[in-house]
């Protein structure tokens, strides 16, 4: 059983711009097999003149990327210019795209993979809830993952607050 020394004096500390956004999240760690040692590792962050996150890089990619700088940062975000995210490039996941509707909501995604993702909604008549979020993988043919029902509009169920 580890001994609860062995996380003492390993704070998180996180470095904040004049904007108050986080540019660096410093983290110590120690290894059960070198209790002694403490190692700094420093997450980076990038965020363009709106103040929106663009650039995300680890410890380990970062220590990387100062000798070869072919080396991507963990996450890359692409933004509309409404802020929105349209795409990521993620180390781990690849490239996704997301596009959303005129009201913020998720309408469109795409995944490395190639797995397609897309949200249904209400009618402008209605409240606009989802209703449907469908999929489909590469070669295959679109089914629906997800589907959401909703109590009606009668003033019945109003009065039981079941519309919304």
């Amino acid at each position: 059983m580890q001994s609860s020394s062995l996380f003492n004096g390993t704070p998180t500390i996180k470095i904040v711009d004049n904007r108050g956004l986080t540019v660096r999240e410093i983290d110590y760690h120690r290894h059960p097999d070198s209790p002694n040692i403490t190692n700094e590792r420093i997450t980076r962050h990038q965020y363009n003149a709106h103040g929106l996150l663009i650039i995300s890089i680890d410890p380990r990619l970062y220590e990387q990327q100062k000798n070869d700088l072919t080396i991507k940062p963990n996450f890359y975000y692409h933004r509309a210019l409404n802020s929105m995210v349209l795409a990521t490039n993620s180390v781990g996941a690849g490239t996704t795209f997301d596009l959303h509707d005129i009201a913020g909501r998720p309408t469109f995604a795409c995944s490395e993979t190639g797995v397609f993702r897309s949200w249904q909604y209400e009618d402008s008549q209605q409240l606009g809830r989802p209703i449907s979020i469908t999929e489909q993988l590469p070669s295959k043919t679109k089914y629906v993952t997800e589907r959401f029902i909703w109590a009606g509009n009668s003033d019945s169920e109003q009065q039981k607050n079941l519309l919304g």
